[in-house]
């Protein structure tokens, strides 16, 4: 029996769609993602584009920074998120990793960030996903970050659970993280 194009092309589509959803990461503290960081800060996506970087492909997203709360970065800033879609061959490759952290366009972000030595040079996200929280306003137009690790499984001391989701009134988590800052210095 001969499989026609489209026949294995859609094979190959549904192959490279599947995605493992067992990712377990170490549940991290915000202090700790706080001492970890090499940069942290408030920003908005402003634009993206896919990369490989070695034999992975990346969502390369730049940041327009608001605010600094650890670091000096430039007003713009790049950040390489695990996975993307690489449409520009002439059968389109997909990556995606369970649990990876996703910046949408426009969206505004608390980022905890780190060095990006195997990036490129583009930033990444401390603990995978647990180092970004999107910034929303709640229905009294309160801005609260929020943190959706319900993807993952998450361990600690006490063993492996699922990951959980946070929202908080964003004023109370920079309060905190400027705690942490000045507790460690």
């Amino acid at each position: 029996m001969k499989l026609k194009l489209p026949a294995v092309f859609g094979l190959l589509v549904l192959a490279a769609a599947v995605s493992v959803d067992a990712t377990t990461v170490r549940r991290l503290a915000n202090e700790e993602m706080t001492n970890e960081a090499d940069l942290i800060v408030i920003g908005k996506a402003i634009e993206s584009h896919v990369q490989w970087i070695d034999r992975a492909l990346y969502t390369i997203v730049t940041v327009e920074v608001s605010e600094t709360l650890k670091g000096a970065p430039d007003h713009q800033i790049r950040i390489a998120l695990p996975g993307g879609i690489d449409s520009n061959r002439k059968f389109p490759v997909a990556m995606s990793y369970a649990g990876a952290p996703t910046l949408a366009l426009q969206e505004q972000a608390f980022l905890f960030l780190e060095n990006g030595e195997d990036t490129g040079g583009a930033y990444a996200i401390v603990g995978f996903s647990q180092g970004k929280f999107s910034i929303v306003a709640d229905q009294a137009g309160v801005k609260r970050v929020s943190r959706d690790l319900t993807p993952v499984q998450v361990q600690d001391a006490n063993g492996v659970t699922r990951g959980t989701r946070t929202f908080e009134p964003l004023a109370d988590f920079v309060d905190e993280i400027r705690g942490h800052l000045q507790s460690g210095q």
